[in-house]
């Protein structure tokens, strides 16, 4: 084990960012963004009468360098993602163990002064119910 540190930090920082590898990435960032879709119905007058929020989706965009070209790092769009590391606990009323989670918009990135780096979007769709 080396002596030294790996990290000198100075100064108070607020806590741990949160963020963990997933399996073959060393992750860099993780975004969360919940939504749900918005319809507006106006009165006669043209006011805003009554909102309606439905169908709940969460957008988890990650970005990792890529250790092992296998799981999450090469997997096909389309598919069902088992699980995420960075979404094991329920977040902003999400539950990461109801519905399913979907990999979308996956890309490579290859640079030759960096390791291949893979960034994606996992959506979470709450109500779909997999027979």
């Amino acid at each position: 084990m080396p002596s030294n540190e790996c990290i000198i930090t100075h100064g108070s920082i607020p806590g741990d960012n949160g963020i963990v590898d997933e399996p073959n990435l060393l992750v860099s960032s993780v975004n969360f963004t919940p939504a749900r879709e918005k319809k507006v119905y106006k009165s006669a007058s043209g006011c805003t009468a009554h909102l309606r929020y439905g169908d709940p989706t969460m957008a988890i965009a990650v970005d990792g360098f890529v250790l092992t070209k296998s799981g999450l790092a090469d997997q096909e769009p389309g598919t069902v993602v088992a699980s995420l590391a960075n979404y094991a606990a329920p977040r902003r009323g999400f539950d990461p163990t109801e519905g399913i989670l979907v990999l979308e918009d996956p890309s490579d990135e290859h640079s030759s002064d960096e390791i291949e780096k893979n960034k994606f979007t996992v959506m979470h769709y709450p109500h779909v119910v997999v027979a």
